[in-house]
């Protein structure tokens, strides 16, 4: 998996193996937005990734949360 954001806008795109393209995702799962979190904030605390970044992950994932339930 890998993540950009630009624009405030994150795109979240994953390959398997046998892939050759990446495929993009307008709805991330909500198992890999946890793990881009975490990867966030590990950045965070090195100073490598903004409080902005992680606010708007988490919102993501609560937004993610609502349309599953």
């Amino acid at each position: 998996m890998r993540a950009t954001r630009f624009g405030g806008i994150w795109r979240l795109q994953a390959k398997t193996a046998g892939d050759l393209d990446w495929t993009y995702y307008e709805r991330p799962l909500l198992e890999d937005l946890l793990a881009l979190k975490d990867i966030l904030m590990r950045k965070y605390q090195r100073r490598r990734a903004s409080s902005e970044d992680v606010t708007s992950v988490e919102k993501l994932i609560v937004r993610q949360k609502e349309a599953e339930s």
